[in-house]
């Protein structure tokens, strides 16, 4: 059971020498044996009694601590050394006789008078110490002071410690130079996980008193700025979540868009020509028409059939080229091709008004590929040029591109596993088609390869079509690894450019 006794506190304490005086000065410390008599609070003193004291010849010292950002962790440099008085205290005192074990610490030196005063001499003193224990640098105007000095051994030492710290993040290290002491040619700086420094501290794997606090108090430090840093992740990527968000909403408010667009598309290009089919057959159906009438009626019941064929291989098409399977490699004739094209999308223009002209190389006159991807594309392009020429010219030539103008062709994914055909040369065809039609706004090109899209809303009423063709065009160039290109002027032209990798039998 504890004895409470009267508290009294000292307020006073009287130093004096003993005579003859006991003191011994190694050239590092002083060690002095004084005389000490206490006063009290209570007016009473103390019997006198002697008391060691050991002085450095500089007052202060100061420990150093690195430290690495890494990303939301903290790396630390510490030191392993080989600290004699430890050493002794396991052999001499406690008889040890096992191998002696690194004593981990951080960097420290003392403050030299060529330091200066105040803090501007623990700064020096860090940033000397650090090059030289550990290979980091760190400008004086750089080191943290983290909190107040302490007392390393108040029972003896009259010394005071100083904790400093170091963001060393990114620097590369060169070899601790050291003050040329022995002490010093037995160290060796590595670098580990602040939480695993701390739980070092906890498990007695660092025994030093200074290293400890440092480490604690550089977590504490830290720990402000790290929540800052997390919330400052956390507030970016909630943003990035919203901006995310209100992309996709505007995407499916845009793809919702497409489809309503789509199905009134749909509606009208095939509700209306059958409407028109209805009306010219109950027509026909009358006695004495006029034979110019009757010519008409069929004349517009032949262009409304081929409307209709018109959306409906639009459809076909589309689902085609989203997911096309017993498609093989033939030898074909892209003259063949283009003529079927031509044939099929007559009612799109004026013969009269629009001269076309089709230009084939011979040395492309047979083909090996698919056919259908090679219908596909030059269907989109062609139909394109004629559709929206009212008059004058399209042009259209295939080719094989010069050597000297790409390089050699050495690779086509729908020829890489062909060989039933004997020997195929691989080369690049150039598809373009020239007109003299509307062209196309500058600003509105980039989106000529989005489905559904036209050039305005009135269109598709004057001209007729899905918005596929082209989309369709461009996936199928990209499948094939080929390119397309469109340069356009309003009401002057467009010109569409597609190459292909195709091959050619010897």
């Amino acid at each position: 059971m504890a004895v409470n006794k009267k508290s009294k506190s000292v307020t006073e304490a009287q130093f004096s020498p003993l005579v003859p005086p006991v003191e011994l000065a190694t050239g590092f410390v002083t060690v002095r044996r004084v005389r000490v008599r206490n006063s009290y609070t209570d007016g009473s003193v103390s019997d006198p009694y002697n008391c060691d004291i050991i002085t450095r010849n500089h007052p202060d010292a100061v420990v150093i601590l690195p430290f690495i950002r890494a990303g939301h962790a903290v790396h630390v440099v510490l030191r392993r050394s080989f600290r004699p008085v430890v050493r002794y205290r396991e052999t001499v005192i406690e008889k040890r006789a096992s191998a002696a074990v690194p004593f981990i610490e951080i960097a420290a030196g003392i403050i030299e008078p060529e330091d200066g005063e105040g803090m501007a001499a623990v700064r020096q003193c860090a940033s000397r110490e650090i090059l030289e224990e550990t290979g980091y640098s760190a400008a004086p105007g750089s080191i943290m002071v983290i909190g107040a000095p302490f007392f390393s051994s108040p029972g003896m030492f009259t010394e005071k410690v100083h904790i400093t710290a170091a963001d060393v993040t990114g620097q590369t290290p060169v070899q601790p130079g050291g003050d040329g002491s022995v002490m010093e040619e037995m160290q060796e700086a590595f670098t580990v996980d602040l939480t695993e420094a701390l739980a070092m501290c906890d498990d007695g794997r660092i025994e030093n008193g200074a290293t400890e606090l440092a480490l604690r108090r550089l977590a504490a430090a830290l720990h402000p700025q790290t929540e800052t840093i997390v919330t400052d992740v956390i507030e970016r990527r909630f943003q990035k979540l919203i901006q995310e968000s209100a992309r996709l909403k505007r995407e499916q408010e845009y793809y919702a868009r497409l489809i309503r667009e789509f199905r009134a598309r749909v509606t009208h290009e095939l509700k209306h020509p059958v409407a028109n089919i209805m009306g010219y057959v109950n027509l026909l159906k009358k006695k004495d028409i006029p034979e110019a009438a009757r010519e008409k009626a069929f004349t517009v019941i032949s262009d409304n059939i081929a409307r209709i064929s018109q959306v409906s291989s639009g459809l076909i098409n589309a689902a085609l080229g989203d997911g096309e399977t017993a498609l093989e490699n033939v030898v074909f004739s892209p003259a063949d091709e283009i003529a079927a094209i031509i044939a099929a999308t007559a009612f799109l223009y004026d013969p009269a008004s629009v001269q076309v002209s089709v230009k084939i190389e011979p040395e492309v006159a047979q083909i090996v590929g698919i056919r259908e991807r090679f219908h596909l594309i030059a269907e989109a392009v062609i139909s394109n040029a004629l559709k929206f020429t009212p008059s004058g010219s399209v042009e259209i030539v295939l080719r094989e591109v010069s050597k000297r103008e790409e390089g050699r062709v050495d690779f086509s994914p729908d020829l890489f596993n062909y060989h039933h055909l004997g020997d195929i040369r691989l080369f690049e065809a150039e598809l373009a088609v020239r007109d003299t039609g509307i062209g196309i706004p500058h600003k509105r090109i980039r989106d000529v390869f989005k489905p559904f899209i036209q050039l305005d809303a009135g269109f598709d009423r004057a001209f007729g079509g899905m918005g596929l063709g082209l989309y369709i065009a461009k996936n199928i160039v990209d499948v094939m690894q080929g390119t397309i290109s469109i340069a356009s002027e309003e009401k002057k032209g467009t010109s569409v450019t597609v190459r292909l990798p195709l091959g050619r039998t010897s």
